[in-house]
């Protein structure tokens, strides 16, 4: 049933719901303010978003960036999640690694180093389904084995050749 309709039927679907979504929450009115630092982006989104419901997370983005004058005309905005996309990885917060073609990532084997490891991958997680709600792009691309995950779909032995070309040529 799931392959009666071809892509972009099944993409202009997706899009007409979120803006459904979207038209609903932003009539309700609310903003969503958020107040962070640009050296310290992950952890200040973390706090400030990790813990806010579903409904909230769809009221419209607020950005105000610490020490720095500007209005948010969805310049900032944009600027946020780009930031922020930058930052969830970041090597140094070893969340994720980056394959062998070196465009795309994968969840990192030794992501436990970080206490909150667990709680971070969720919270990316949202942060990615709100960008895509908002419209927003992120500068990130997932490996074709975590996309096919997330949808459900089966893995098979090629999905996994981006993480690891020479190994997977080796095989």
């Amino acid at each position: 049933m799931p392959n009666l309709l071809d892509f972009e039927s099944k993409r202009e679907y997706f899009y007409k719901e979120i803006e459904k979504q979207r038209y609903a929450a932003r009539a309700r009115g609310g903003r969503l303010n958020v107040k962070v630092n640009r050296t310290n982006i992950l952890q200040q989104s973390y706090q400030e978003l990790n813990y806010r419901s579903a409904a909230e997370l769809k009221a419209k983005i607020r950005v105000t960036f610490e020490g720095e004058a500007g209005i948010d005309a969805s310049g900032l905005t944009r600027e946020f999640y780009i930031e922020l996309s930058r930052a969830m990885f970041n090597p140094d917060y070893s969340l994720f690694n980056l394959t062998s073609n070196g465009v795309s990532y994968y969840a990192n084997s030794k992501s436990y180093i970080n206490q909150d490891h667990k709680n971070y991958f969720k919270f990316i997680g949202r942060m990615v389904g709100k960008a895509i709600f908002d419209g927003q792009l992120l500068e990130c691309f997932f490996a074709r084995s975590l996309y096919k995950m997330m949808i459900g779909e089966e893995l098979f032995f090629e999905d996994f050749s981006d993480m690891d070309n020479d190994c997977f040529r080796n095989y």
